[in-house]
């Protein structure tokens, strides 16, 4: 079944890569911490739709809870985003703050 939280998976996904593409093709992202944010992305986007097919299987409560993880799985990949951005210092030894 395709619901509006499959075009929603998919769409944050393909956001979420070309922001770091485009941040990492500038030079405002370092490739370790491109590497480490398409591992986190690719991770959220993967329990993501593993629970998303899941969900229509499982029981009432049991899905209900369930499906509250991708969205854990999202907001703990936009942690370590800002943990990132917050550790990259400058060739002057400043903190270069997030644009």
């Amino acid at each position: 079944m395709v619901t509006t939280e499959l075009f929603l998976i998919v769409g944050w996904t393909t956001l979420e890569m070309q922001v770091i593409n485009r941040l990492n093709t500038y030079g405002r992202l370092s490739d370790v911490h491109f590497l480490v944010m398409c591992a986190m992305i690719a991770a959220a986007f993967a329990i993501s739709i593993v629970l998303y097919v899941a969900y229509y299987r499982m029981e009432e409560m049991r899905a209900f809870y369930m499906a509250m993880l991708p969205l854990v799985t999202e907001a703990l990949s936009m942690g370590v985003w800002s943990v990132l951005q917050g550790s990259k210092i400058s060739r002057q030894g400043r903190t270069i703050p997030f644009i």
